[in-house]
């Protein structure tokens, strides 16, 4: 998920993880292979998004697909001096070629947006930190339209997946996707709305699942003038 500052939190769950790898690359020492199909769209943090990647035998990811990348994956040159996006999945100085191996593999099936949403809904969550026990978590509701005049922050513990669609109510295109058993405010400013969630430094609570998802009033966006997020799914750390 976009964490809001130009960074994406990226969280694991269940099942995130295909074993059923295949297809290896063979690639020696500060190789790159590139033009490798994701099957989805990757939306990256400028609005753009990739559905092609490269990647090379140090452990990087990179996000668009260029074979004038293969000058920018010399681990020795860090930092790097191409312009490439890149995740850096295992940022080290590795050499397939003198024993194991770099494979790519992709799920498409297994993409789901925190959690499973039929329809990709018009306003979405981010989160601006890891969290953990003992700190305040921001979470942000964005793309929230010019008209929007309240906003609040619902914190569950079991998720609907797939979402119940809400449409017999008059909220068209929105799916409830999480209980509310706590509502939380949001302050509105221009199209986003920012809620804090404080949480107690207390051991008991790591590794506790919640599930979140906002509603905004917005006059005119359907009979019941109310629209939902997306869903997220948010686990407790130390």
């Amino acid at each position: 998920m976009p964490s809001g500052n130009g960074a994406w939190t990226v969280t694991t769950d269940q099942g995130s993880f295909d074993p059923n790898y295949a297809n290896p690359l063979g690639l020696g020492d500060d190789e790159l292979s590139y033009g490798h199909a994701l099957g989805f769209d990757f939306p990256l943090r400028d609005g753009r998004t990739t559905n092609a990647i490269d990647t090379d035998s140090n452990g990087s990811i990179l996000l668009i697909s260029d074979p004038d990348n293969d000058s920018d994956c010399d681990f020795s040159a860090r930092p790097f001096g191409g312009t490439a996006e890149r995740i850096l999945a295992y940022d080290r100085d590795l050499h397939p070629g003198t024993g194991g191996e770099i494979y790519f593999h992709t799920a498409p099936d297994l993409v789901e947006n925190d959690i499973t949403d039929p329809q990709r809904p018009p306003i979405y969550l981010g989160v601006g930190a890891p969290p953990v026990v003992g700190t305040t978590i921001q979470v942000t509701t964005y793309d929230l339209p010019p008209t929007t005049t309240l906003a609040s922050l619902g914190l569950g513990f079991l998720a609907y997946e797939p979402g119940t669609d809400l449409s017999v109510i008059g909220m068209i295109g929105c799916y409830e996707l999480t209980r509310a058993d706590i509502l939380l405010p949001a302050t509105v400013n221009g199209t986003m709305a920012t809620s804090q969630i404080p949480v107690p430094n207390d051991p008991a609570l790591i590794a506790l699942r919640t599930y979140l998802q906002a509603n905004a009033v917005v006059p005119g966006a359907n009979p019941l003038n109310l629209v939902l997020s997306d869903g997220y799914r948010l686990t407790i750390g130390r």
